[in-house]
């Protein structure tokens, strides 16, 4: 998923992909060369359900649509991993679980059988 990001000097446009298992990026504008150290404190299903909103505010539905269910899927995937935590699984096992499950019909059943 690509980030929009403006420049405070020179109000330059820049996009960053961003991933489910990094917070942190070093961002350069193109325009006037100045570095940046990006913090993204929200999960990506919240960056995800936002911009949902945006999307359907601007009447974009199909990508709004699209951005909400990538939301719901990636909250699925965090309360999957929260239950596996607190049931004290170790590490390697939820990694390769949650490999397992990757597909949205698959998360869903884990997640309907968890609750």
């Amino acid at each position: 998923m690509k980030l929009d990001i403006i420049c405070n000097s020179c109000n330059e446009k820049i996009m960053k992909n961003i991933n489910d298992n990094q917070y942190i990026y070093n961002i350069t504008c193109l325009k006037c060369t100045k570095k940046y150290k990006i913090i993204i404190q929200s999960d990506i299903s919240e960056i995800l359900f936002d911009r949902g909103c945006i999307f359907h505010n601007m009447g974009l539905y199909r990508e709004s649509i699209l951005n909400f269910y990538g939301s719901l899927e990636k909250f699925r995937e965090f309360l999957i991993r929260y239950y596996l935590i607190k049931q004290k699984f170790s590490d390697d096992k939820i990694k390769n679980f949650l490999k397992n499950i990757e597909l949205s019909e698959r998360q869903h059943g884990v997640y309907c059988f968890i609750n």
